[in-house]
């Protein structure tokens, strides 16, 4: 399923508020560069560049909410547009 039948058909929510991540701990090391427990979703951690999608060569021509359109990660629902998701 694409991330924005997700947020539009599902959720009703923009696409520039992506879903909190929720992962094991022993998980976390696998996809996120955090070193500590975020049991109440306080902290923000980037994704390992081996999980990040490469974006168009045109991207930075791109404006706006259009830049919103592209996947970022293998796991794209949680990614922020920086590359991070608050775990």
């Amino acid at each position: 399923m694409s991330p924005e039948i997700l947020y539009i058909e599902i959720k009703f929510r923009e696409s520039f508020r992506p879903f909190a991540s929720s992962i094991l701990r022993e998980n976390v090391q696998d996809y996120f560069d955090l070193d500590d427990d975020s049991p109440y979703m306080l902290l923000v951690a980037d994704i390992f560049s081996d999980k990040r999608c490469n974006l168009p060569d045109d991207y930075k021509s791109i404006l706006g909410l259009d830049k919103l359109n592209f996947v970022r990660s293998k796991i794209p629902a949680f990614t922020h547009v920086d590359y991070s998701a608050r775990i």
